[in-house]
Formats: C-alpha cells, sequence, structure tokens
C-alpha cells in the first residue's frame, strides 16, 4: 500500500481552522468546503492489494449481519492491470464478484475482464462534482453471471444510467473502534430510484456504506455496513 504524501501547510492551517470552528457535525458540504484535501488521490480512497480484505457489520431495520470484501487475485481487464474483488454474504457464504482497475488516476469497475466497466471514482475529487454510473448495485447484480457483451473498446452498456458525485468528507467511528478521519463521501442514485452513500478512508478503503431506496418512493429501511475489521 502506498505512503501517503506530507499534508502541505496550508492544508493544516485549514484543517486547524474547521476544528477551531463550533459545528453540528463533522460532515462538510459544498458550500462549505470547495474541494476535499489534493494530498488524496483515487487510488488513496480505494486501494487495490491481493489479500486486502474488510469485513463489515451489516446493520439495517430487521437484523444485524456481515459482509465482506476481499481483493481475491491480479486480473486483466480490458488490457488494463487489476484486481478481481469478492463481496461475500458471511452468514450465506455467498460471493458476488466483479473487477477494479486504475486508469488515468482514476478508479474503474467492471463486471467482467471483456468490459472496460465505468469509473467508480473520478480523478476529479472536488465537491459536488459528478458523472455518469450504472444502474445497477452490489447488492442487486452477480456481475460473473451476466453474459459477456466484449465492450472494451466502448464503454459499458449499462453506463450513464446513473448518477455518481462527490458529496463532502466526514470522521466515520467503526465498529472496530477505531476513528477515521477525511472519508470521502461519495453518493450514487441509480436510475432504479436506489440511494447510496459510500465512505471511503484514505489509505483504508471503503469504511462505511449505506444502502437505501428513494424516500420518495419507499419506506423500507436503508442497508447500513460499518467497517468491523481490516487484514492483509
Amino acid at each position: 500500500m502506498k505512503t501517503l504524501r506530507p499534508v502541505p501547510l496550508l492544508f493544516f492551517i485549514l484543517a486547524l481552522s474547521l476544528i477551531m470552528t463550533p459545528a453540528c457535525s463533522d460532515k462538510i458540504f459544498t458550500s462549505e468546503l470547495s474541494s476535499i484535501p489534493e494530498v488524496y488521490e483515487a487510488s488513496d480512497y480505494i486501494p487495490l492489494e491481493t489479500g486486502l480484505t474488510t469485513t463489515f457489520a451489516i446493520f439495517d431495520s430487521t437484523t444485524q449481519a456481515y459482509m465482506q470484501s476481499a481483493v481475491i487475485e491480479e486480473a486483466t481487464i480490458c488490457g488494463h492491470s487489476g484486481y478481481r474483488i469478492g463481496w461475500t454474504d458471511v452468514t450465506d457464504q455467498e460471493t458476488k464478484y466483479f473487477y477494479r482497475y486504475y486508469n488515468n488516476g482514476a478508479v474503474y469497475e467492471s463486471e467482467s475482464v471483456d468490459d472496460s466497466g465505468y469509473v467508480l471514482l473520478t480523478n476529479s475529487i472536488s465537491i459536488g462534482h459528478s458523472w455518469d454510473g450504472p444502474v445497477e448495485t452490489l447488492s442487486e447484480e452477480t456481475y460473473e453471471n451476466k453474459d459477456d457483451d466484449n465492450s472494451c473498446a466502448s464503454p459499458s452498456s449499462i453506463t450513464g444510467q446513473g448518477t455518481i458525485s462527490v458529496s463532502g468528507y466526514e470522521s466515520i467511528s467503526g465498529s472496530d473502534g477505531q476513528t477515521y478521519d477525511n472519508c470521502l463521501i461519495v453518493v450514487w442514485v441509480t436510475a432504479e430510484d436506489y440511494v447510496n452513500t459510500f465512505w471511503y478512508a484514505p489509505g483504508i478503503g471503503l469504511v462505511k456504506y449505506e444502502f437505501e431506496q428513494n424516500p420518495l418512493t419507499s419506506t423500507a429501511g436503508p442497508e447500513i455496513g460499518i467497517i468491523s475489521q481490516q487484514t492483509n
């Protein structure tokens, strides 16, 4: 895992001023901060390294369970060096597979090695910036079981059906008792009215997520996952 670059003095002064300012929440919104500190890149928020395994304690309106994300092995996706990822329901031992890779400073996610996929996290990390994303979410789609559409030469066929955006940043308290600072908040609104929110900690990766349906169309409660353990 890469070593993060030192924080410039300017950002230290900015951080100190935020600490000294009374606030009701650690979350910073677009109107209060124009961008995430540039010391962090997309690859800092979503590190990829074989063996990196993160377990999440899952909370929703009825149950408590565990999910696990694991970087399984290296793979080549449309000519790019990347990794095969497993997303496992620890209780049912059901695993869904997909792929991730870096390209031009951005993190891409793909359903197969023959699909160029979509931008999971842009290389332009500024609050309010948005880009196209797919309809499907990991909770709905088993990528490994989709037919191969051989779309390496063009964007994925499901790209452009949803919107992903950078919302802000926040400190997150993990189920492991640790506090994760400077977590990037990424909001994914799909065409199916799901509003999914992800919190990425620099150097760690995903530490919290929340899957919910649009409150205008559904009364179902959200599924919330909070990091409980990470190993490598």
